[in-house]
């Protein structure tokens, strides 16, 4: 049983004091959403901001105290106080924390629900890392067939007009979700063909996942190409936004 005493005041409680390189993970705001220790409260409100650009700042957040909690937990045997504690307060903080991304998970599991011929299955969401996992399809991407890269052959027009009238579907498909799904980067890299050759739409609705203030591809010339100016402009993304994209693949 965890003695009652200051974690601080332990003899093995050194990776509980270990300093956190603010300025070195970009937290600007961290000491005010952990003003108080383990604070979910502000966390959640945080959480729940409008834009959603702090969500990057609470996930460093989990991080770091998840790794202080397995850190002491590693370097104190089981037989100390120290690691017991850790391993309890690990536990707590991860119950609690599942009930802080509301909105992320609901957005994550509607994705999972999503299925369509030409759209890659999704495999798996990594939350922690806002990762997705997809099926492996053996042909690459369209990009590489239609600029001969990395030895993959040339595209007959026949397979290119096959092509486009599979990616036609796919987008209609999500774009009919209620509430609407818009894909926000759809370019020929993310345009993967199946051993059969038949295409399949990939990374589709990730900026659910992600504020569009931690989306790289805003930045990225070889992306932007394929965005609307306008659209980018405006905000939120829309189906006009896709049909932009479409149309550039199209040329």
């Amino acid at each position: 049983m965890v003695k009652e005493r200051r974690i601080t005041q332990h003899k093995w409680a050194e990776p509980f004091m270990e300093p956190v390189d603010v300025k070195g993970v970009g937290l600007d705001d961290y000491y005010e959403v952990i003003e108080k220790p383990i604070d979910f409260s502000t966390i959640k409100t945080k959480m729940e901001a409008k834009d959603g650009s702090s969500n990057k700042h609470v996930r460093e957040i989990y991080a770091d105290v998840r790794l202080i909690f397995k850190n002491a937990m590693k370097y104190n045997g089981e037989r100390y106080d120290v690691h017991v504690m850790a391993k309890t307060l690990l536990g707590k903080f991860e119950e609690k924390w599942l009930h802080l991304l509301p909105k992320v998970d609901k957005e994550a599991e509607r994705l999972n629900r999503v299925r369509h011929p030409n759209l890659v299955t999704l495999m798996g969401i990594f939350l922690e890392s806002r990762s997705l996992a997809y099926e492996f399809l053996k042909n690459g991407n369209l990009e590489d067939h239609l600029s001969c890269d990395k030895k993959s052959r040339s595209l007959y027009w026949q397979h290119r007009i096959r092509i486009v009238v599979e990616i036609c579907p796919a987008l209609i498909f999500v774009h009919a979700n209620d509430p609407c799904i818009v894909h926000g980067n759809l370019r020929p890299t993310n345009v993967l063909l199946d051993a059969k050759f038949v295409s399949k739409i990939s990374d589709f609705g990730v900026h659910l996942l992600i504020s569009q203030n931690e989306n790289s591809n805003y930045d990225d010339p070889e992306a932007s190409i394929y965005m609307d100016p306008e659209c980018v402009d405006k905000g939120p993304l829309t189906i006009e936004f896709d049909v932009y994209s479409f149309s550039v693949i199209l040329l």
